[in-house]
């Protein structure tokens, strides 16, 4: 699992989009893997899982990956909303991503500046 993690770390620092790559390693390693192990860096690479997922088409990597990190952000955070429209614009569902990008937009509305 290590050099597979490494492997992430890498194609994450030199932006190396091997999409495919990111997908088989998640499928052959990292879903099968207990990914507490990596701390708080679990969550960068199921966001990494999650973006390439997206751009390979494969919805059921997406969702798998989504739900885990729903878990670990507040459903209002910045990264949550993020996530979650970039997810429902992938399956089509737009007005659902329009209202979950709105809350987004409402509360920096209220921010200062």
């Amino acid at each position: 699992m290590q050099s597979t993690i490494e492997k992430l770390r890498e194609y994450c620092e030199t932006d190396y989009r091997s999409l495919h790559e990111v997908i088989k390693l998640w499928t052959n390693v990292l879903s099968k893997c207990d990914l507490s192990i990596l701390g708080d860096e679990k969550w960068s690479v199921l966001e990494q899982v999650f973006k390439s997922s997206l751009l390979c088409s494969n919805s059921y990597i997406a969702r798998e990956c989504l739900q885990q990190l729903n878990e670990y952000f507040s459903k209002t955070s910045p990264a949550s909303i993020t996530l979650n429209t970039m997810y429902f614009e992938f399956i089509g569902e737009f007005d659902k991503a329009k209202q979950i990008i709105s809350t987004l937009l409402n509360d920096n509305e209220t921010d200062d500046i």
